[in-house]
């Protein structure tokens, strides 16, 4: 006797019939074929847990960054997770929702301070930059492969968050005196993103699959988050005074962003 289905392991038996034997009753109890698990049709939730290295990030403090100017790797993580339905095919269609946290630091950065009615005062300062927000979108995929099934997917929505500057520095006043700010900003930044990404499973049973993969993140910004010029600091002998207006964060904005699933 062979029962057989498809997308499961076939069932045979040897079955000997004698005219004494009463009647019996055979299961045919079939498997899910392991080589065709990965392509069952159906709904998939993903929890990725992922580092995030800035390759791109840009700005005035960074491209304004010489001599004895130095700009910390851009560097955070951030958490994501997927819903999709996936087609026989291996096509799946999908969204996804995260938070992305980044860090830099750039130290010994050549600034200007102006204060009111007085000569400009010169220092140096050491910014800490601090880039999050919510990402949130639609994405598509193709699976290939079976125990080891290999996955490329393709991101693309909206990032809505802030950068935060914590600037600390030394300037000369008029009279040639040293004196300390400690001040920060925090600006919106709004970005339109798209997401490649790669990933290798492998899969645990029937619905747990463990996998590494690689997100590459391009952000464009709406508009550039700039330090805002009309934010005053105080010194102790000339007064109130402002920095100058600059980009915190470039037009665009690449990151890769290695991860488990």
């Amino acid at each position: 006797v062979d029962v057989t289905f498809e997308g499961y392991l076939p069932f045979s038996q040897e079955v000997v019939l004698r005219a004494a034997t009463p009647r019996e009753i055979l299961i045919g109890a079939l498997e899910p074929d392991p080589a065709l698990m990965g392509t069952r049709p159906g709904i998939s939730l993903e929890l990725v847990a992922a580092g995030a290295l800035g390759l791109l990030v840009g700005g005035d403090l960074q491209s304004g960054c010489s001599g004895g100017c130095s700009a910390g790797l851009p560097v955070g993580l951030q958490g994501l997770l997927h819903g999709t339905y996936s087609f026989r095919s291996g096509f799946g269609l999908g969204v996804h929702a995260g938070y992305m946290l980044m860090f830099q630091g750039v130290t010994g950065s050549a600034q200007t301070i102006a204060p009111v009615g007085k000569p400009i005062s010169p220092g140096v300062t050491d910014d800490s930059l601090r880039l999050g927000g919510l990402r949130v979108g639609p994405e598509a995929q193709y699976r290939a492969g079976k125990a080891w099934p290999l996955t490329l997917r393709l991101g693309a929505g909206v990032f809505l968050g802030s950068v935060r500057d914590g600037r600390k520095g030394t300037f000369v006043d008029s009279k040639g005196g040293s004196y300390s700010v400690d001040t920060s900003q925090s600006q919106s930044a709004t970005y339109l993103y798209v997401s490649p990404e790669v990933r290798v499973g492998k899969r645990l049973g029937d619905h747990l699959e463990l996998s590494v993969g690689v997100e590459v993140l391009i952000l464009a910004a709406l508009a550039k988050p700039r330090w805002d010029p009309t934010d005053t600091v105080q010194s102790p002998t000339d007064g109130l005074g402002t920095f100058p207006e600059q980009s915190l964060t470039g037009g665009v904005v690449i990151a890769a962003a290695p991860g488990l699933g």
